[in-house]
């Protein structure tokens, strides 16, 4: 998952990689993004010997021995997409949010788009993801971001089988409450 834990501690217990070993290390494939102008923020999600990861308008899944391109989906969006951080896995599916507020869940085996959910800030205007959503126990939870937007920032709740939103949670208090 991103981060690695729960806890976000994104430290490895692996031991193969040692101090003694390091630099015998090899690239064993690359990958050539075919966006242009790309800035790259997403953390690689490795599963089942399968990359998981994002850019700012598409979702790819990589085979991690080969890096062959298994399935990628974009999802066009007007103007500057800005950057995301990347995906989160449970059982047979991936999601992943976008700047413009969409939170789309794909099928891990194909790509296939399974549910779309539009968010949007508690003023009416599409919310700003540019977080790696968590998933546990069926339930999706994503952040908002934005402040260099003046964004009404919330964190919400989805099903992970439907995408219907379960709850949101805003701690910001509107100017001139208390």
């Amino acid at each position: 998952m991103y981060a690695r834990t729960y806890s976000s501690t994104r430290y490895s217990p692996l031991t193969e990689i040692t101090a003694k070993n390091v630099a015998e290390l090899k690239q064993v494939c690359s990958y050539a993004l075919p966006e242009a102008k790309v800035t790259f923020e997403s953390s690689l999600v490795a599963i089942g010997g399968m990359l998981y990861f994002t850019t700012p308008q598409s979702t790819y899944a990589l085979d991690g021995s080969t890096c062959a391109l298994k399935w990628s989906e974009k999802h066009d969006m007007p103007g500057n997409p800005g950057v995301v951080r990347g995906v989160a896995v449970e059982g047979r599916r991936v999601f992943r949010g976008f700047r413009d507020g969409m939170v789309i869940a794909y099928d891990i085996r194909n790509g296939e788009q399974l549910w779309s959910t539009k968010m949007t800030a508690p003023d009416g205007r599409a919310a700003t993801i540019a977080l790696a959503p968590l998933v546990a126990n069926g339930i999706l939870y994503i952040g908002t971001s934005g402040g260099e937007n003046n964004c009404s920032c919330f964190v919400a709740a989805l099903d992970a089988t439907t995408g219907k939103t379960l709850w949101t949670f805003n701690t910001v208090p509107k100017l001139g409450s208390a």
